[in-house]
């Protein structure tokens, strides 16, 4: 099985690994790697930005730092197990939308197997890239248009990866009450719903989202289930009640965490449509249930 990174180690302020690997990336700079470091590498041996130390250290306090790191790796390989684009029976369109500097539409992903036949988007014939990687201004202000064609609600998520090592996601638009918890997830539940024939716009108006100019790019998944994501609103509820975070795209401290309750809750949509023994080791997933549409993109920087 290919590796999803390489650990290695970067001596003497050079730019390249082990000499039975390859060198990394001609863009890494010399002066901005520490002299002596361990740290994370992509399977084409560029270094992942963030984790390599500025000091020298044991083999086994890097491992420890980079914990968290691997974790961000090990939830996005899952997720990404689970794109369906190309074979979901839901029939759904994502819009990515610049709000500032200019208004525009950046990028459109939908469902193409569904018993239902999406309109055309006249917006998608104006996207224009060719070749060219999908960029984002640095500091401009960015929305997702959601669009459920279907004939029952769906309910959905937001997890993204970016650059920096770093995993975020969309925290429940939902303050708390004297309801008590399992009242509250049915609201959040509620409020992160699509009704047959509905558009929903997340981050809701009045909450910016902003390309973070500290990363370099960005790859966003949104997961759509035809049944309440029960799991994932109670580890996000549960993280929001001492983040502050809601209604907005923030920092998830437990990324693997929420990724398997998203496979969970996938799985648990599933069996609604064919009742079935749980697998033990693994998930067992209907394309009826569920999609999931990921967006990926650059973030360009304006020269000084």
């Amino acid at each position: 099985q290919a590796a999803d990174c390489v650990y290695g180690r970067i001596g003497n302020g050079t730019t390249t690994l082990p000499t039975d690997l390859r060198p990394l990336s001609a863009s890494s700079e010399p002066e901005d790697l520490p002299a002596l470091g361990y740290g994370l590498f992509s399977p084409s041996r560029e270094l992942i930005p963030g984790t390599v130390a500025k000091e020298e250290e044991a083999i086994k306090t890097a491992i420890n730092r980079l914990a968290p790191q691997l974790q961000v790796l090990l939830s996005a390989k899952r997720l990404r197990m689970t794109l369906n684009q190309s074979s979901s029976q839901l029939a759904v369109r994502a819009s990515l939308e610049l709000t500032e500097p200019q208004e525009r539409l950046v990028m459109q992903q939908e469902t193409v197997r569904s018993p239902q036949t999406l309109p055309v988007s006249r917006l998608a014939s104006i996207i224009t890239n060719g070749e060219r990687p999908t960029e984002i201004p640095a500091g401009g202000r960015i929305r997702y248009r959601l669009a459920n064609f279907g004939d029952r609600p769906l309910y959905y998520t937001l997890i993204s990866f970016d650059g920096r090592g770093r995993a975020l996601a969309l925290y429940p638009n939902t303050v708390s009450d004297d309801s008590g918890d399992d009242q509250m997830i049915k609201a959040v539940a509620r409020s992160s719903s699509i009704d047959p024939g509905d558009i929903q716009v997340i981050p809701k108006t009045g909450i910016d989202w902003i390309a973070d100019a500290s990363s370099s790019w960005v790859e966003t998944h949104l997961v759509f289930s035809i049944q309440p994501l029960y799991q994932t609103f109670n580890t996000l509820w549960q993280a929001m009640k001492t983040s502050g975070s809601a209604g907005r795209v923030n920092m998830v401290s437990q990324p693997l965490r929420l990724a398997q309750a998203i496979l969970s809750d996938l799985q648990q949509a599933s069996l609604s449509i064919k009742s079935e023994e749980k697998p033990q080791d693994g998930y067992r997933l209907n394309v009826q249930a569920w999609a999931n549409l990921n967006f990926v993109y650059g973030i360009a920087h304006t020269p000084d």
